[in-house]
């Protein structure tokens, strides 16, 4: 047959060996990658993902868990405190999930707190939600409606007066 290369190597190991061919990225002569045609004669699907082992967007070192620290201003002499935490693990099917830790907040029981987040300070973003402090601390969680960045803002707010916000980046805390 014109332009044959003749018969194909075969991999040497058997199935032990043809499992880790889909994880090597190199273009060794028993690959699949080299040889297409092979995927195609044993009636595999060809994908290059696949062939290289990649788990496509959202594999982890795209789109990481951020975290960021919450602080504010001193209540009747207490300073309050916190973490916020973006996990982005599930985009781009969907965006990530903020969910946040408040603690020394010194108001009464039962005070209803709103979380902002976004904009271009500390206030300005969209209101995802409130949640009731209970001993001075109190968790919420929310999906947000847009992918979280380095800069985004986020207020924990009584009122129009901002109790606690972030005053530094986010940053990466761990890949998914």
């Amino acid at each position: 047959m014109a332009g044959s290369r003749g018969p194909l190597p075969q991999t040497p190991g058997g199935a032990a060996a043809r499992a880790t061919e889909s994880e090597d990225c190199r273009a060794h002569p028993s690959s699949r990658r080299a040889y297409p045609q092979r995927a195609r004669a044993h009636g595999r699907r060809r994908d290059r993902r696949a062939d290289h082992g990649h788990r496509g967007a959202g594999a982890g070192h795209i789109y990481p868990v951020q975290t960021t620290t919450l602080t504010g201003p001193a209540i009747n002499g207490v300073v309050p405190t916190g973490t916020a935490e973006v996990n982005q693990c599930k985009l781009p099917k969907q965006f990530g999930t903020l969910t946040l830790k408040v603690q020394s907040v010194n108001l009464p029981d039962g005070t209803q707190l709103a979380v902002n987040y976004g904009g271009v300070s500390a206030g300005q973003g969209v209101n995802l939600g409130s949640f009731k402090l209970s001993g001075q601390s109190g968790t919420f969680s929310a999906k947000l409606g847009t992918m979280a960045g380095a800069n985004d803002n986020i207020a924990v707010m009584q009122g129009a007066v901002i109790v606690l916000s972030n005053p530094t980046r986010w940053t990466a805390s761990y890949n998914c």
